[in-house]
């Protein structure tokens, strides 16, 4: 019987938390002076017409976008390779990578940044990922790596072996089981992991700088 009461308090947070900041944000957007509602005709659309004639501005948001979906799509498919082999092999290092993947958590953002950008520069193969989206993009997978890997084994640790053994014994390859069977019943966990992943990229301005 409490659930309604519940409920309530939830959304009553999520109003005062969330909505009604944002509400604020986007009603400042069309004022001519933020929170001076008695001055002749307050509201405008100029700010934001100003903003989309911007080039700039354009051409920052279309590249925010691919930066988040790059990050999140290609992330996603690396967390779950990496987390297969922590969790479902017997290969020897797999202890090492599940601790190493949590050391970008341990740098902050513009440390691990100024070190990747060290790398770009100082390998020759690398090098041309110096100013590009796709050095931007594998600077994110790498930061975000400690939670993609850590939700992705999470999925994978209630996937029993059963299953890769029947398929095994049944004749199916290594690739064909992990895209028929693994894939599907991991494929939810793997969606938020390049959910977030994308939301985490468009906000971290510092590894991005």
């Amino acid at each position: 019987k409490w659930r309604w009461v519940v409920t309530a308090l939830c959304w009553l947070f999520i109003l005062v938390m969330m909505v009604t900041p944002v509400t604020i944000i986007v009603l400042g957007t069309f004022m001519k002076l933020f929170g001076f509602f008695n001055i002749p005709a307050p509201f405008t659309i100029n700010h934001w017409v100003t903003a989309f004639r911007d080039n700039v501005l354009l051409l920052s948001f279309r590249n925010t976008i691919l930066l988040a979906v790059g990050a999140g799509v290609i992330g996603m498919f690396a967390y779950t390779l990496i987390s297969y082999l922590v969790v479902k092999t017997h290969f020897r290092g797999r202890a090492f990578l599940d601790f190493v993947s949590w050391v970008p958590w341990a740098l902050p953002g513009i440390l691990l940044g100024l070190g990747l950008l060290w790398l770009f520069l100082g390998n020759p193969v690398l090098s041309v990922l110096y100013g590009t989206l796709y050095g931007l993009i594998l600077a994110m997978i790498i930061k975000e790596m400690p939670v993609g890997i850590q939700m992705t084994k999470a999925g994978l640790m209630q996937i029993g072996k059963e299953l890769e053994e029947a398929a095994l014994i049944s004749g199916a390859s290594w690739l064909v089981t992990f895209r028929k069977i693994i894939t599907p019943l991991l494929l939810p966990c793997m969606l938020n992991v390049a959910l977030i992943v994308s939301i985490v990229s468009i906000r971290d301005v510092g590894l991005v700088i």
